[in-house]
């Protein structure tokens, strides 16, 4: 059984060969657009991702889990085609993502210890969408322990992540991980909870396990630590 017509961001064909021919094995034969989708047009995007190296789960025309995650990792890793305007703020932006519970001002919290070293920023234009993969798998954890998640650190200026130790190429740098933590929730518990979410392919991505807190990110590969 296939899903019926979804409203979704969807890869689609906009472009053919020099002789006008199906070209899919082209990264820029397929786009994005957010449309009404039915089952046959998603099977085309869950194509369109497969040839562009994602897993979009089963071809079977049906939007789940690993299928959006693997169009926003997409986005993610072509930011050129996402959906930012050149006079967007963040914010703006980011109230059109879907997110539940996180605001903006929580996304671009800096860390603690930039409260004195100065040296954070705001993470760039152009890696925007590579928070939001992220972002949905703590919405979903959020919803599974049923308690309020503090984020504590997400994006690291290269020079900030180098003053706090950080490792060289960390992905705070690149917009897609984040560190939290739970006033309810033990570190344990909360690492737990994402280990059965990424077994059931809800996201691919690192998982690190602190006394205090939790690393979650959406690499593309799964990692432990």
């Amino acid at each position: 059984m296939v899903a019926p017509s979804s409203r979704v961001f969807a890869l689609f064909p906009v472009h053919h060969d020099r002789e006008g021919q199906f070209a899919p094995w082209r990264a820029d034969y397929w786009r994005p657009r957010l449309v009404n989708l039915p089952a046959h047009i998603i099977q085309l995007s869950q194509l369109g991702l497969k040839v562009q190296g994602l897993d979009p789960g089963p071809i079977d025309g049906t939007w789940g889990p690993l299928t959006q995650f693997a169009y926003e990792r997409y986005v993610s890793l072509n930011p050129e085609q996402s959906s930012v305007e050149p006079s967007e703020t963040f914010s703006a932006w980011f109230a059109k993502q879907g997110i539940r519970h996180f605001s903006d001002k929580e996304v671009l919290f800096r860390g603690a210890r930039d409260a004195k070293l100065k040296l954070n920023t705001d993470p760039p234009r152009a890696s925007w969408p590579a928070i939001i993969p992220t972002l949905r798998v703590l919405d979903l954890l959020r919803d599974s322990v049923g308690s309020p998640i503090r984020l504590i650190s997400i994006y690291r200026s290269p020079a900030y992540n180098s003053r706090i130790g950080g490792e060289k190429n960390s992905f705070h740098t690149k917009f897609c991980a984040i560190d939290f933590q739970s006033d309810f929730v033990s570190s344990a518990v909360l690492h737990s909870a994402l280990g059965k979410m990424r077994t059931k392919g809800v996201f691919k991505g690192g998982l690190g396990l602190y006394p205090k807190f939790v690393h979650v990110d959406t690499r593309g590969y799964n990692a432990n630590w």
